[in-house]
């Protein structure tokens, strides 16, 4: 993967991540601290995530989403709606591209 395919999912797309999470924690009247105990993960590690606006792995972001009573689609798009199958298949593009992208930073040690 090059680095224009890597901007793709920019810091910014992390940030609007932790926006909507963090807000859903809002509305949910829950803590950072009570969704990292459920996830698992010591409360450092979430908060590093969110204030470092990176992605946490695949499974801990459908946990988030499951916690939060949400989607993944949401939380990483900003998709609230059920997509319509051009939609499925760009988003489904997306998530396999993200999921790509991890596996590369994963396997370079990053």
């Amino acid at each position: 993967m090059n680095n224009k395919e890597l901007q793709r999912f920019s810091i910014s797309d992390a940030e609007a991540f932790w926006r909507r999470v963090n807000r859903l924690i809002k509305i949910k009247k829950t803590t950072q601290e009570e969704i990292s105990t459920i996830l698992g993960c010591h409360y450092c590690t979430l908060k590093n995530w969110s204030s470092s606006k990176i992605y946490p792995k695949l499974p801990e972001i459908y946990l988030i989403a499951q916690i939060l009573d949400t989607s993944m689609n949401y939380l990483i798009f900003g998709v609230d709606t059920e997509p319509s199958i051009h939609a499925e298949y760009i988003i489904g593009k997306k998530v396999l591209d993200f999921v790509n992208l991890v596996k590369k930073s994963v396997n370079n040690g990053l």
